[in-house]
């Protein structure tokens, strides 16, 4: 997920975008992300993390990593409600069947390749700007 993200933010900056890459995994850190520690029980103070994080870098997209289990997928929808995202990017197809309420929808599975995912996350704005 760590190399994902990586790659897709420098991908959105060398098209113009100020991008910002965000872990919930320390090891973030290492790959030049941010890090918001994130508990499971405490999914509604992400939003209050994420705000001082657009206070300082003012960024045009972040792109959240997070590494939840198929038990734990009702976590997206507490997020979701807190955070109201533009859009969901989902690498497992099991959690968005799951998952409930949630609209503007990206299933990416292991086997795409990061340009093509980029294209796709990519067009999913442009599409919806015309």
């Amino acid at each position: 997920m760590l190399t994902i993200l990586k790659s897709l933010i420098e991908k959105f900056k060398v098209d113009g975008y100020y991008a910002l890459g965000v872990s919930t995994e320390p090891i973030g850190i290492l790959c030049g992300l941010e890090y918001i520690p994130f508990s499971k029980n405490e999914s509604s103070k992400i939003k209050n993390k994420i705000e001082l994080l657009y206070d300082v870098y003012d960024f045009d997209i972040m792109i959240l990593g997070i590494n939840i289990n198929k038990e734990d997928d009702n976590i997206i929808e507490k997020i979701n409600i807190c955070l109201e995202p533009d859009k969901n990017i989902f690498t497992n197809k099991i959690l968005l069947e799951e998952s409930k309420n949630i609209d503007g929808n990206l299933i990416i599975t292991k086997n795409d390749d990061i340009d093509l995912f980029y294209k796709k996350i990519l067009n999913m704005f442009l599409c919806e700007s015309e």
